[in-house]
């Protein structure tokens, strides 16, 4: 037998029982410089003392015999290999206990009767559900890292209105970490590379996603203080407090923490994507319905705003500017336009546009009358049933919208439905991507064949938007001189294929306006040719100098990352290579879409008069 295959079999023999399995993890997973964190966790998780030390007693031992084997083969690294090969062990001898270790789990969150733990454990599943990620190594178990400080704390300390986070914080991470702990769903240690980590071993996983629905639930509700629209407004400097108090009837302030760490960059981005998440699935119930009734009285709908977190340098969130919000624009050939604003967390209304405005939001609102120059609609705390409409234009222009929106009250819900499916336009993707990033696998992006790593990202992102992707493409200009082009695809819409063309730069020193000027060159050789694209995407680490200015100028869509790609930030760059492209083909699209209606209509109608 090999050594690896006589290592795995001596491991193996360790896992008895349940508890074996639970030692065996919290050896392989919780360890990280030494074994202080194991019997931390193991203390907290209420494992037998005894049967712990003889697991590591034994795993100690095993150590030591393959001393002998790194010396007689260099190529055996006695550290790393006896590690992954005992996590490997580790997390099969769990999973073989799967159900047993489950039915522990659930009886220890059953057991807690302190109503403010039950609801600490509830968001801490919602937050390890929205921030896991595969084990690196290790499919079957996932984690969450933290690049500083404790995220899961620190979010879990914001959410909850903890006002000692800041004096007491330590004592309030240790209780975090005690519960999570004694659950069974998570453990908390800190390695060598990374301040704090969180394992969360196979049985937890289903556990978490049943947690997280009730935390979701609770969180769309918005109760009892409409906390995520108290924490954007907040994150947004402060202002529009008016708007909160207009919807819930109180200030805001009133129901916040005193909450320095929203301020933290990766606290503060997080909130935001939560929300954007939540906004989506409100979005998604109400969007074919309103649509569908529209498109009866002859309005033709398209989205134009779609929630986003933004980089800002004037943001004192940690650098993000939040727009959670959705417009839809609605449209009749020669007769006025009307805007929609979905807006679930109120703390900002959007931009005027000058046409009828409707502000769709959750009900009952508190002084609809604060909204001059909208029609107000009141959605259930659900969003699926329009409870209240309020016009308060009061004008024949705006009479008939404000009817549209009250016919839908007699439903007992607008639920999207098959039979009510959207005829206007939509973009191909809404996706959040933190949905994305949670499934996401490095290892399918590092497989991809590309001469680097931001081609490999871009390539990814087109392929989960639905795209035919090719890779350093060789083909000949219009005078028959090769050029490659870093990244093409295509997709058919109706009887037209759209072509995309993406120059990735992944330098460290970003682009500069003479780099624009060549790559506009570059695309301006494939005309004439069967690669002439509907639409340039220009993807860098950064723009020096005017080069963004420069490339919008000449209709290529620069998207700036930030950073240079590497494997530690790979899902970083994916996440934003993904919600700017995810936004621009689907306007791109939709407007494809339109025209290839429109032409077929025209054909349609000339080919009748024959």
């Amino acid at each position: 037998m090999s050594v690896i295959g006589s290592l795995e079999d001596k491991i193996t023999k360790l896992c008895k029982d349940p508890e074996d399995a639970m030692a065996l993890f919290l050896r392989a997973f919780t360890r990280g410089k030494d074994n202080e964190f194991v019997w931390r966790n193991a203390e907290r998780y209420g494992l037998d003392e005894k049967k712990l030390e003889e697991v590591l007693d034994s795993i100690d031992s095993l150590k030591q015999d393959i001393s002998s084997v790194q010396e007689q083969n260099s190529k055996f690294s006695k550290s790393q290999e006896f590690e992954k090969i005992l996590k490997r062990v580790a997390s099969e001898c769990v999973e073989k206990f799967s159900s047993e270790l489950e039915s522990v789990a659930k009886k220890n969150i059953n057991d807690i009767q302190d109503s403010d733990i039950k609801t600490l454990v509830k968001y801490a599943a919602y937050l390890l559900r929205v921030l896991k990620r595969p084990y690196s190594g290790n499919e079957k178990v996932f984690e969450v890292r933290s690049s500083s400080g404790d995220i899961l704390t620190e979010i879990l300390c914001v959410i909850l209105q903890r006002r000692d986070c800041v004096e007491k914080e330590n004592d309030f991470r240790t209780f975090v970490r005690t519960v999570l702990a004694k659950t069974g769903i998570a453990f908390y240690y800190r390695s060598w590379d990374n301040p704090s980590r969180y394992s969360i071993p196979p049985y937890a996983i289903k556990i978490i996603d049943e947690l997280a629905k009730e935390a979701e639930e609770d969180l769309k509700n918005g109760e009892p203080t409409g906390i995520l629209s108290a924490l954007l407004i907040m994150l947004n400097g402060g202002k529009s407090q008016d708007i909160f108090e207009a919807v819930y009837g109180v200030d805001p302030n009133k129901h916040l923490a005193n909450c320095e760490l929203c301020y933290k960059g990766h606290v503060s981005y997080l909130i935001g994507n939560i929300a954007i998440e939540l906004a989506k699935g409100y979005f998604e119930k109400i969007y074919g319905v309103i649509g569908k009734a529209l498109a009866e009285k002859g309005f033709r709908t398209i989205i134009v705003h779609e929630p986003k977190v933004e980089q800002s340098n004037k943001s004192k969130s940690g650098g993000y500017h939040y727009a959670i919000y959705y417009t839809i624009l609605a449209t009749r050939p020669e007769h006025y336009n009307v805007t929609i604003h979905i807006l679930p967390f109120p703390y900002t209304l959007p931009p005027k546009s000058g046409d009828i405005e409707v502000i769709i939001l959750k009900g009952p609102v508190s002084n609809p009358r604060y909204f001059k120059n909208y029609i107000v609609v009141e959605m259930d705390k659900n969003f699926e049933k329009v409870i209240y409409v309020s016009d308060n234009v009061k004008a024949n222009w705006s009479k008939e919208i404000a009817e549209i929106f009250e016919s839908l009250k007699n439903s007992d819900s607008i639920l999207l439905t098959p039979t009510a499916v959207l005829s206007a336009p939509r973009s191909p993707s809404i996706a959040n991507p933190i949905n994305n990033i949670r499934s996401l696998d490095e290892k399918d992006i590092l497989n991809i064949e590309a001469r680097n790593i931001l081609e490999k990202v871009v390539a990814k992102v087109l392929k989960d938007l639905g795209f035919d992707v090719k890779l350093n493409l060789i083909v000949k200009d219009r005078k028959g001189n090769k050029l490659e082009i870093d990244v093409w695809a295509s997709k058919k819409v109706q009887f037209l294929t759209l072509g995309v063309y993406v120059s990735c730069k992944n330098s460290k020193d970003g682009i500069d306006p003479k780099t624009v000027e060549e790559e506009f060159d570059r695309v301006e050789r494939l005309s004439k040719t069967q690669y002439i694209p509907h639409i340039k995407f220009l993807v860098s680490s950064k723009f020096k100098n005017q080069a963004k200015d420069d490339a919008i100028a000449k209709d290529l869509v620069p998207i700036e990352l930030g950073f240079q790609v590497n494997n530690d930030n790979i899902r970083d760059a994916y996440e934003k290579v993904y919600q700017a492209m995810s936004r621009i083909l689907g306007e791109r699209l939709t407007k494809v879409s339109e025209e290839l209606k429109r032409i077929s209509n025209e054909l349609s109608r000339l080919t009748s008069m024959r």
